[in-house]
């Protein structure tokens, strides 16, 4: 990094639904602990469940980000952006979608699934050196629900590109994380729109999703806009669990970005 440029951290954690409220609430607490100590400018997620009904995992991000300094927005179907107020003000929270509508007439067992848009909250580094900042996050379906419901992540793809083109560019920077239920290290899982990965700008691809060796690495991204040329990924890791042991199935990813300053 020079001394035109400021070093943003992100870091995105893909949580599953279906754990208890204490295994909820440790994950809550272990990923905003680690994004405060990492100095992590936006924490982003999924499966959090609804506003009306499986909440638990809703709350304990509530009151793990506001314990440790940070913005939430809970999306009511599932994601959630986090926003570090040591770094960023002026938050504005978006939801594009549902890109990809809830299956009908399939349970969780049949590959039933929920909406599917991207969930953001954007800010102003409080330096004003960067511009706006914008951190989206979205789930893209499995290959089950993809048979089950003949469809596919397409229209989600096409909603990121959107996303990039509204929140990105010039002055303005944005980011995506994502649980992508697909293999960075073996496709573009954009289908050629402008975003690029942590992991495949870097070339470094570690597994992200457990230790069943049939899921392959980098299934959960972390990534920036083509269109921002003033962002250069400077690193990429991945905290399995004796590095931060957590009770989701998916690791805890860290990305570090070099954003040149404005003029």
């Amino acid at each position: 990094m020079n001394l035109g440029s400021t070093e943003i951290t992100l870091i995105h954690a893909s949580m599953q639904f279906s754990d208890t409220p204490m295994q909820h609430k440790h994950d809550a607490d272990a990923v905003f602990q680690l994004a405060w100590e990492q100095g992590a400018w936006f924490v982003d997620g999924t499966e959090a469940g609804s506003a009306e009904g499986n909440h638990d995992l809703r709350d304990a991000l509530r009151l793990a980000a506001g314990k440790h300094g940070f913005h939430i927005y809970n999306n009511k179907y599932g994601d959630w952006v986090a926003g570090n107020n040591k770094y960023l003000e002026g938050y504005i929270q978006n939801y594009g979608g549902p890109y990809i509508p809830a299956s009908t007439g399939l349970t969780a067992g049949q590959g039933g699934y929920g909406p599917r848009g991207i969930t953001s909250l954007g800010g102003f580094d409080k330096a004003r050196k960067l511009g706006r900042i914008t951190m989206g996050v979205c789930h893209y379906l499995t290959r089950k629900s993809i048979t089950a419901g003949e469809i596919s992540n397409i229209p989600l793809v096409n909603g990121i590109a959107d996303f990039g083109k509204k929140f990105g560019g010039g002055s303005k920077i944005v980011f995506l994380g994502a649980d992508t239920n697909m293999r960075d290290d073996e496709l573009d899982v954009f289908f050629g729109r402008p975003f690029t990965t942590a992991a495949d700008e870097l070339d470094f691809h570690p597994k992200t999703l457990g230790t069943d060796s049939r899921h392959g690495s980098a299934v959960d991204i972390i990534a920036s806009y083509d269109y921002d040329s003033r962002v250069t990924c400077e690193s990429w890791r991945v905290l399995d669990d004796s590095r931060l042991k957590l009770y989701t199935d998916h690791f805890v990813t860290e990305a570090v970005y070099s954003v040149r300053n404005l003029k």
